[in-house]
């Protein structure tokens, strides 16, 4: 899927909603990046990456989608290469590899290069954002980075025992969705451990 292009080259952005289980064939593509400028007269600016907010009822897999928002190269003397774009995923369980800016190859949020061939567009980012509402349960991405590992772990228990209403209660943190942060919520992200990486 291509975003496209307004008169200066930069990106349109998109908001998508989805309901169920978000799943893509392999090798699904979304396009959400800037032109390069044009080589005719005396050159023109790279447009900047778009903004994807993506939102979903349920399960987002992102194992098989490549997101692309890569700032467009400039042409023209002294001017920047567009910024990379804002990849914005609101889920309520999230399965696939975690996937940070410009370390991973599916996500590719690089900013543009100038006329020199120096990268100068400033990289976009990625947020992961979590939903809080608790039917049926809460995602076990406790810090809410994309990936379930031993940081997940260390946010419970460095909050053991807190409960609503006390200053160390992180309703974030409340996996099962008591009102403690217990040896159920441990629980819960050790068996998910280690979902979403490779």
């Amino acid at each position: 899927m291509y975003l496209t292009t307004n008169e200066s080259r930069d990106s349109l952005s998109l908001v998508i909603n989805t309901s169920g289980t978000n799943n893509f064939s392999s090798g699904s593509v979304i396009i959400f990046s800037g032109e390069n400028g044009s080589d005719l007269s005396v050159g023109s600016a790279g447009g900047n990456a778009g903004v994807i907010n993506w939102s979903a009822t349920n399960l987002f897999n992102t194992k098989n989608i490549i997101f692309e928002g890569l700032g467009g190269s400039s042409t023209l003397a002294g001017v920047n290469g567009g910024n990379g774009g804002i990849l914005q995923l609101n889920y309520r369980g999230l399965d696939g590899y975690k996937i940070t800016p410009g370390f991973e190859d599916r996500v590719y949020l690089t900013g543009g290069w100038n006329l020199t061939g120096t990268q100068t567009g400033i990289n976009g980012s990625i947020i992961y954002k979590k939903s809080l509402l608790c039917s049926p349960k809460r995602d076990a991405d406790i810090n809410d980075d994309g990936v379930i590992n031993g940081d997940d772990r260390l946010k419970i228990t460095g909050n053991y025992n807190n409960a609503s209403g006390n200053s160390g209660y992180n309703e974030s943190y409340d996996a099962n969705c008591d009102g403690n942060l217990n040896v159920e919520d441990l629980a819960r992200v050790g068996f998910e451990y280690r979902r979403g990486t490779v």
